[in-house]
């Protein structure tokens, strides 16, 4: 996958629903990211453009996002201090 998506590569890990056979919103696929990731279900923030998806992370604790647009999103993550501009 990542040659078709070169960007992926900037993440430290990748959940693919394909190849765990597992889509989203089901809630096993949320439980496999906090677990295979060591993430703290409450610190832990989720965004998808489907607002199906992001109910399914509130349902199992996580933060959620609606993805409507990068200027919104660059907002958010500034303001929960998870980006910084130069």
């Amino acid at each position: 996958m990542e040659p078709n998506y070169p960007f992926l590569k900037w993440f430290k890990g990748i959940i693919v629903s394909g190849d765990e056979g597992i889509i989203k919103p089901d809630p096993e696929i949320y439980e496999l990211a906090l677990s295979r990731f060591n993430l703290e279900r409450q610190e832990t923030l989720f965004i998808d453009d489907k607002s199906i998806n992001a109910e399914g992370a509130s349902r199992a604790g996580m933060q959620s996002h609606v993805f409507r647009s990068a200027d919104e999103l660059e907002k958010l993550l500034i303001h929960e201090g998870l980006l910084q501009l130069r």
